[in-house]
């Protein structure tokens, strides 16, 4: 079989796969929101949440509920603000611009810019996001010192997610215009690791607990490894569309999410997902 039909036939089933999500890890998590004893504040707000698929933060179960570490962070600070969901899937560039028309309220996940500042609020922090450089396990000692700007000055190819922010370097290497042909896109996670697998790139920039659930999900637990260089740390935040939420809305949900943070939910909440 062909690089292209292999990767076409894996594709196909990586599609079935995220529509069915990933059942033995919603028969562990679930519709669960900590904290839901406490008594809400009235409901008196309705939010619509943008998400795309990106496991183990937000997915589909076979039930059809949306589920993952973010939408149960989320859940938790809504109960606290008295604003109830709504949830509307899609790609993240495609959900960056209905967030900019106001088509949806706010974005799990997101890193400040002052760009986006210029059509979003921001929440406070909620959590912290890294990255790492993934490489074939074959490749683990070719590429054991490796980091993304050798990658690319060996013209090494490096798959990407699009509409990701990876950190200051990242951005400015990926910005250089000798480099753009190494760049390789993809609008899901997913699609990279396909893609290093069958050495159509190299290397692939990924969240470690997404990396993790991509492989569980597909087989290639063993195939992957992540190199010791961080990539990028850094907090990320709620992203509200100046079109659709006032500031009051966001202050509230500051306010959820700092219950979120100091009852512990969050901290609880992430290890398990860590565990599993």
């Amino acid at each position: 079989m062909s690089t292209r039909t292999t990767l076409s036939f894996l594709f196909l089933a990586l599609l079935a796969a995220l529509t069915a999500g990933c059942a033995e890890e919603a028969e562990q998590k679930g519709d669960y929101v900590e904290g839901a004893g406490d008594a809400p504040k009235t409901l008196d707000c309705q939010l619509t949440m943008g998400w795309d698929p990106w496991e183990p933060y937000q997915y589909l179960t076979p039930a059809g509920d949306v589920a993952g570490l973010d939408v149960e962070l989320i859940k938790a600070a809504a109960h606290h603000a008295g604003c109830a969901i709504v949830f509307e899937q899609g790609d993240f560039v495609s959900l960056l611009q209905r967030l900019r028309e106001g088509d949806v309220d706010f974005l799990p996940g997101a890193t400040l810019t002052e760009a986006r500042q210029q059509f979003a609020y921001f929440s406070q922090p909620y959590r912290e996001e890294t990255f790492s450089l993934w490489v074939r396990a074959e490749d683990q000692e070719l590429f054991a010192d490796a980091s993304l700007a050798s990658l690319l000055e060996n013209r090494r190819r490096v798959g990407y997610t699009e509409g990701f922010i990876y950190g200051e370097e990242a951005e400015r290497l990926m910005a250089d215009p000798q480099y753009e042909a190494l760049l390789v896109s993809a609008r899901i996670g997913d699609l990279n690791l396909l893609r290093l697998i069958e050495h159509d790139i190299d290397a692939l920039i990924e969240d470690p607990f997404v990396a993790a659930s991509i492989q569980r999900r597909l087989g290639l637990s063993d195939q992957v490894v992540a190199l010791d260089q961080v990539l990028e740390s850094a907090e990320v935040r709620l992203m509200f569309s100046r079109e659709s939420v006032d500031e009051e809305t966001v202050e509230r949900f500051n306010e959820g999410l700092e219950r979120v943070i100091e009852d512990g939910t969050r901290d609880r909440v992430t290890a398990r997902y860590r565990r599993d």
